[in-house]
């Protein structure tokens, strides 16, 4: 499984933004997100397959890619995040094994498009906060099947009363 997160998406998400920043401050925030995904133990099993991508289109120059910690992070330049992300997704070969992790609604259908496996922002943290088990990576949540509710002895009576007699077989 690989992880391909959107960054400043996750970083708004979780609240590591302050409002009216200045960029050496938002530098600092940015690295105090990235200290804190470093730490993750439920992440720790995956670094070597975990991508942070962060928009840098307007950069004087190009950053390219750097890692932090065991973490890939990656600057887009003279493009949006969105479009780098969409890239990797197009590109990469095996992208049914991708979470993309961004609570962008258009990637969230470029994952879809190519079977990559979409994560709100939410749902990652609360992976990072309680993971599945062991070694296991976020599972596709399906919904919970609701118990079918017992029904007391009085409860079956009026029903019986209401509805009719009790059919056996089927």
């Amino acid at each position: 499984m690989t992880f391909l997160i959107d960054g400043y998406n996750l970083m708004h998400a979780v609240g590591s933004v302050p409002t009216g920043v200045l960029a050496r401050q938002f530098d600092a925030a940015r690295g105090r997100f990235l200290d804190w995904l470093a730490e993750s133990p439920a992440l720790k099993p995956y670094f070597a397959v975990t991508r942070i991508v962060f928009d840098a289109q307007h950069a004087t120059r190009d950053w390219g890619s750097t890692t932090h910690r065991g973490l890939t992070v990656t600057f887009s330049f003279r493009q949006t995040a969105d479009d780098l992300i969409e890239t990797y997704l197009a590109l990469d070969k095996n992208p049914q094994k991708i979470r993309l992790v961004s609570n962008d609604h258009r990637l969230q259908t470029a994952a879809k498009r190519v079977r990559a496996k979409p994560m709100a922002c939410s749902e990652f943290v609360d992976w990072l906060a309680d993971p599945v088990g062991p070694g296991d990576g976020p599972k596709d949540h399906a919904p919970a099947t609701p118990e079918k509710p017992e029904s007391s002895e009085g409860e079956l009576a009026e029903y019986l009363r209401v509805f009719g007699t009790r059919k056996t077989g089927h």
